[in-house]
């Protein structure tokens, strides 16, 4: 039986530091990602129309 996934109840200061400083840079990293990927999505979509709104519309 492999004990290494054992939700502990408790953990030391500095493995919570650990833990929270880790979560807070994939948040910046995914963060920054997704507003690079927005910016990119507003460069090919000048005229401000979303691909979805046209759809909708050409589909009545």
């Amino acid at each position: 039986m492999n004990m290494k996934f054992v939700k502990r109840g408790h953990y030391t200061a500095e493995e919570l530091r650990d833990i929270h400083s880790g979560t807070a840079q994939q948040m910046d990293y995914l963060n920054k990602h997704i507003e690079s990927m927005e910016q990119t999505y507003e460069r090919h979509m000048p005229s401000g129309d979303h691909m979805l709104d046209e759809y909708s519309e050409n589909s009545k």
